[in-house]
This record gives C-alpha cells, sequence and structure tokens, in this order.
C-alpha cells in the first residue's frame, strides 16, 4: 500500500459502458496494476467500442477500447472452436470461414514452404478432382497430378524372386511341401493368385493361407514388403497373380 502513496496502482470504481446485451455481474469494479479483464459472451451484435471509466487517486479516469479489424477477424473463428456453427447452412458456414481465415468442416489450407514453388517431380499421370470443400477459396476446383501406382505390378519382382527358387511346371503353380520341399501338397489346392489387404500404406492381410512353398514363399514377401509413397486408398484389396 506504501507504493500507492508514491504512484497510481489501482483504479477504482470502474464501470463499463457499451456492453448493453452483456451479463456483467464477474466484472471487476477495482483494477490492480497489471490487470486486464476479458469477457466472452454470446450476443446478437457484438460492440465496436467499449468505454471504461472509474477513479485514479480519486480523481475521474476513462478509457476507451476499440476493437481492430484483426480482432474482429480473430473473434470470428469462436464460431467454430466452441461449436456455435450449427444452426448455419453450409454456405453461411463457407462465408464465415473465408472471411475469418479458419479451418473449418468446409473449409482447409493448403501449406507450401515459402519461396518455394510447388512442383509435379515425382507424380506420373492421373487427374485428381478436389471440391470447393477442400481449399480456402470458395467455388474453385483444382486439377492436380496424383502418384498412383499398380499394386501387383510393383511385387512382381517377388513373385518372379519366389519362381525361380520353386520353379513351376507348365506355367501353373506346382504344389510343393512347404516343411521340405518335397511335390506333396498341404491341406488345399493351389492357386493362381494371393489378395493383399492394405489400409492406406500398410498390409494388414494376405490371403488365402499358402499351400505350398512357392505360395509360402509369395505371401511372406508381400507381408515384409514395404508400400511406396504414393497414394493409396484407406482400405483396398489387390490381387496379385502368382
Amino acid at each position: 500500500m506504501v507504493l500507492g502513496l508514491v504512484r497510481p496502482i489501482r483504479i477504482d470504481d470502474v464501470v463499463y459502458q457499451g456492453l448493453a446485451d452483456v451479463d456483467m455481474g464477474e466484472l471487476p469494479t477495482v483494477l490492480k496494476e497489471g490487470d486486464f479483464v476479458r469477457l466472452m459472451d454470446v450476443v446478437e451484435r457484438g460492440p465496436r467500442t467499449v468505454r471504461l471509466g472509474g477513479q485514479i487517486w480519486a480523481k475521474p479516469w476513462s478509457h476507451k477500447a476499440t476493437s481492430t479489424a484483426a480482432f474482429r477477424r480473430t473473434t470470428k473463428n469462436f464460431v467454430f472452436s466452441h461449436d456455435l456453427h450449427g444452426q448455419l447452412s453450409e454456405a453461411e458456414m463457407l462465408a464465415l470461414a473465408m472471411s475469418a481465415g479458419a479451418v473449418t468442416p468446409v473449409t482447409s489450407y493448403l501449406a507450401i514452404e515459402p519461396g518455394v514453388r510447388p512442383s509435379r517431380a515425382g507424380f506420373e499421370r492421373g487427374q485428381a478432382r478436389l471440391g470447393s470443400r477442400s481449399v480456402v477459396r470458395p467455388g474453385v476446383r483444382m486439377q492436380a497430378s496424383v502418384r498412383t501406382l499398380d499394386f501387383a505390378k510393383i511385387v512382381a519382382p517377388i513373385v518372379d524372386a519366389c519362381r525361380k527358387q520353386y520353379p513351376v511346371s507348365g506355367g501353373g503353380n506346382t504344389p510343393r511341401s512347404i516343411r521340405n520341399g518335397s511335390s506333396d501338397t498341404l491341406k488345399g489346392a493351389p492357386t493362381d493368385h494371393v489378395i493383399a489387404h492394405v489400409t492406406r500404406r500398410e498390409i494388414v492381410d494376405v490371403e488365402p493361407l499358402p499351400q505350398t512353398a512357392y505360395e509360402a514363399c509369395v505371401v511372406e514377401g508381400i507381408w515384409a514388403f514395404e508400400m511406396p509413397d504414393a497414394y493409396w486408398p484407406s482400405r483396398a484389396a489387390y490381387p496379385v497373380p502368382i
């Protein structure tokens, strides 16, 4: 309290003007040095200017706080961060999101390294269409090349290596025992293909169960295969001729 005799360190009897639609019951009436006031509420129309009044050393004091364009733009994001957009139509959400520059259910951002132009290097021919929900600008349709790969083609070297290790006759899959390499078959007949189940870049299953050493070689090779970086659907099944 001694410091308060040397210089002002508080504002007494603080009043707030311009917040008619806001519940001011929790707003402080005394602001000590270093204090700040932050109040968030949902109102029909937010004020552009708020006037504060009070006393400093028993002398009248007033201050006008005005919201800036940057602040108004930023606070529009609260509609989405506080899940208040449920009553908005898609067009209304898009208009608000575009104005706020926000990532929302109908908009997203494309991040590009500063100073680097987008490059198509490494992309194979193909097209993918992105709707207006995938970009920040409304109504824009983009075309981009995406790298798509033929799974059976990229694992063909595995099949070829196994075929050399376990030769087949007559163009078919000659049954061989997985255990001893003889011509005795295990339960089930040999197959002309296996199916690899993938989720994105992860192989999650290969079927059917191998019945020959040759099939086991192919299945184990596919399980050990590391899928390259490319576009892969979230879930797919790829037949691989053997």
